[in-house]
């Protein structure tokens, strides 16, 4: 498939199957096997808490293909788009406008300005579509978007009009979701799908004995890991990590879900570790080394927490917008470390986040307001959060995301009912 689209035949494959089955791993197995092929790599990723934020997977997409990074302002940003339009031959005077509107960036003469939302919307649409196309004439591009099962609707609208363009240009497109989901173009001849399923039984005992030593791997242990994982290879690794750290061969001690053996593994961790990962958690699957940084408060060395994590494979070492980070190695590690955390120190961290996100870019609140907005929620912040919910449902009324929109506004209201009568309340 990829030495199809590489010659030019466009080409989409779907990656369908149940969290920890390896839908995430196919994908990283297939960037690695790349090399040093002269391709274009692009990764975006829908997030559960951002189902009502518009753009969201198509934002990575852009950033990424312009190098644009989170300490960048306004000006730098401005200046990475229009070098990226221009290096495929597209006029920066004429484009670069509407995609930095879709950023959230709007410069003072802004030839966009006064237009209808829905004429942006179309115009901005075009743009990123023949962005990419060009782009994809200069060099082959791969696009990776995953965890379509969480994508925004403004979003899901955009990759429909892109792969109704692309069968005659060198672009593959992977997508990844959850069985239950499903894109509004997967009947187009040139779309693969695949359903990844459980592995054999013999598959599943060759993923056991690569963490545990054969010796170890007794016939009733075994049986009893087999079992309870029912061929997930996401579970079979961390039911064996968990008995080699545990030093156990007791089959009797196994969890029996996914969720039960992370929770046993993040008791055993060490403190300051395991609040390295709890803290990380509240930011999301990716985090930067510099929020984390911002936000540790413990007197041990956060870089010696993240290595102990990283050997014992709970996250990856991972560039975010140009600057040092990681990711978790699955969703389920991230969801379980969060639901690990007490309501207070849960709180205290969101609040910790979105303050230290005013602090680190000043733009923040004009290009991710919901972001914000999340995390002062999830504070308690209520009277903080109810502002930011209001710019983020006019940015996506401007961008006429209108599902979105409403969604934003709701939040804001919901809120609005926790606070007391005043003048201020009624305003609002």
């Amino acid at each position: 498939m990829w030495t199809k689209s590489e010659g030019g035949r466009g080409h989409i494959v779907n990656v369908v199957g149940e969290p920890g089955i390896g839908k995430s791993r196919l994908i990283y197995e297939f960037r690695r096997s790349l090399g040093a092929a002269r391709v274009t790599y692009l990764e975006g990723r829908c997030v559960s808490y951002a189902r009502t934020t518009p753009y969201l997977p198509v934002i990575d997409l852009v950033r990424a293909n312009c190098g644009v990074e989170d300490a960048d302002g306004p000006p730098a940003v401005a200046g990475k788009i229009r070098f990226g339009l221009q290096e495929v031959g597209m006029a920066a005077d004429k484009h670069a406008a509407y995609i930095l509107h879709l950023l959230g960036l709007d410069e003072p003469a802004s030839t966009i300005q006064g237009l209808n939302p829905d004429v942006i919307k179309t115009r901005t649409f075009e743009t990123l579509r023949n962005w990419t196309l060009a782009g994809s004439h200069k060099r082959p591009l791969v696009i990776a978007i995953e965890d379509l099962h969480w994508i925004d609707q403004s979003s899901e609208e955009y990759l429909a009009t892109l792969v109704d363009s692309m069968a005659g240009a060198p672009i593959l497109l992977i997508c990844t979701w959850r069985p239950g989901y499903r894109p509004a173009w997967s009947e187009h001849s040139y779309v693969t799908q695949l359903a990844l399923r459980p592995l054999s039984p013999t598959d599943s005992l060759t993923v056991v004995k690569s963490i545990l030593s054969p010796e170890a791997v007794t016939a009733p242990l075994a049986l009893s890991i087999l079992q309870r994982a029912e061929g997930n290879p996401f579970f079979l690794e961390e039911l064996a990590r968990a008995l080699a750290e545990h030093c156990e061969s007791n089959p009797e001690v196994l969890p029996e879900t996914v969720q039960g053996v992370l929770a046993a593994r993040l008791d055993r961790l060490p403190e300051a570790p395991r609040r390295a990962l709890q803290s990380a958690s509240v930011i999301g699957r990716e985090f930067s080394l510099r929020l984390l940084q911002a936000i540790w408060d413990q007197p041990t060395p956060l870089e010696t927490s993240l290595q102990e994590l990283e050997r014992l494979e709970f996250v990856y070492d991972h560039t975010i917008a140009g600057e040092p980070g990681f990711i978790f190695k699955h969703a389920l590690t991230q969801e379980s470390a969060y639901a690990s955390l007490n309501t207070r120190r849960r709180r205290q961290l969101h609040e910790r986040i979105g303050r230290a996100l005013l602090e680190q870019a000043s733009d923040i609140a004009d290009m991710q307001p919901e972001l914000l907005a999340h995390h002062f929620t999830q504070a308690g912040l209520d009277d903080v959060a109810i502002g930011y919910w209001q710019r983020a449902g006019d940015r996506a009324a401007e961008r006429s995301a209108n599902v979105e929109a409403i969604s934003h506004f709701r939040q804001a209201l919901g809120l609005l009912r926790n606070l007391p009568e005043s003048t201020e309340r009624a305003r609002h």
